[in-house]
């Protein structure tokens, strides 16, 4: 009695191996020895090929890693988000996750127009999104481009002018940098796409 094979879950950098081996030509029992699957498993693979076609150009290693892969519904609307989202990352802009669903929920109402009803941008959608693209979060660090460092390095000349020429001692002289109550500033933390490593930021509107 042949020994039934104990299932194996694989990577889907595993499947793709797979697919590639079947296209070399590769015999599907020799394929499942090799990964220690069954044949059954390569058939289904080679059968949901077109699932994976996707994957074979992504760099995300966290989804190449995963053991699962959840395509998109609306490939259009997919692309069309992220194609905005990394457009936005261009420019250092911070982008939520509200933020995200709702660019979302206006380019669905433009492409599908009567059809988009059906579409609502949900948290399980989001989470599907950032899986696919390999999003993840970042906190936005420093104070790029915006900053006046010019002015910054005048006001220090002439504040210790105005404290020596009035006879200030250090006791009367406070620091309140970064007190102010910024209601109108953008998010500390931003979703940036698979091969960003750090987040820089601009100077906070102190409205």
């Amino acid at each position: 009695m042949t020994k039934e094979k104990k299932r194996r879950s694989l990577t889907n950098k595993e499947k793709l191996n797979i697919l590639d081996k079947l296209d070399e030509g590769i015999c599907p029992t020799e394929i499942a020895n090799q990964f220690g699957v069954s044949r059954t498993c390569v058939y289904n693979l080679k059968s949901s090929k077109k699932k994976f076609e996707a994957l074979a150009t992504s760099s995300n290693a966290q989804l190449l890693q995963a053991k699962s892969f959840k395509t998109a519904k609306d490939k259009v609307l997919d692309d069309a988000v992220y194609l905005w989202f990394c457009q936005k990352r261009s420019l250092d802009e911070p982008i939520s996750g509200p933020l995200l669903c709702e660019k979302a929920r206006v380019l669905n109402e433009k492409l599908n127009g009567d059809r988009s009803d059906s579409f609502k941008a949900s948290n399980g959608w989001l989470n599907n999104f950032k899986r696919r693209h390999g999003i993840h979060h970042l906190c936005v660090q420093g104070e790029r481009l915006s900053s006046d460092t010019e002015s910054a390095n005048t006001f220090v000349d002439e504040f210790k002018r105005f404290v020596e020429d009035n006879g200030y001692t250090k006791r009367n002289i406070y620091n309140a940098d970064e007190s102010g109550l910024s209601w109108r500033s953008l998010p500390r933390k931003t979703l940036v796409c698979s091969d960003e490593n750090s987040a820089p930021g601009r100077k906070v509107n102190k409205e």
